[in-house]
C-alpha cells in the first residue's frame, strides 16, 4: 500500500506460529493518514512536490534521501499490542510513524 504523501516506507514479513499464514508489516512515515485515502492525488504528475523533492518518473522524490532502520524488538513489542484479525486498523506509533499490519493465509 501507498499514500501520496509518503516519504519513507518500511516493511517485513513473516511466518506466524502454525505455519500457514504470514503476517506483512509496513511503517509509513509521515504516518497522518487515513485507510480509505487514495495513494496519489489527482491532477498533473510533480506540480505538488515538496520543497526539497524533484520530479522522477512522474513521481515526487527526496533528493536527499536517508535510509533508516527499525529493530525486530521495536516491532514485536508493538505487535504485539495489536489485533490478530486478518487486517488490523492502521496502529499510529508516533505522531509520525503509522504501522499496518496485514496477515495472509
Amino acid at each position: 500500500m501507498v499514500w501520496w504523501q509518503t516519504t519513507e516506507v518500511g516493511c517485513t514479513i513473516e511466518a506466524c506460529q502454525g505455519g500457514g499464514i504470514w503476517c506483512t508489516v509496513c511503517v509509513y512515515k509521515p504516518g497522518e493518514f487515513e485507510p480509505q485515502d487514495r495513494p496519489y492525488e489527482k491532477g498533473q504528475s510533480c506540480t505538488k512536490c515538496p520543497s526539497g523533492f524533484a520530479c522522477y518518473r512522474n513521481q515526487c522524490e527526496n533528493s536527499s534521501t536517508t535510509v533508516a532502520t527499525t529493530s525486530s524488538a521495536t516491532i514485536t513489542s508493538t505487535l504485539s499490542a495489536t489485533s490478530s484479525a486478518t487486517i488490523a486498523s492502521p496502529l499510529q506509533i508516533l505522531p509520525s510513524l503509522t504501522l499496518i499490519l496485514r496477515c495472509f493465509v
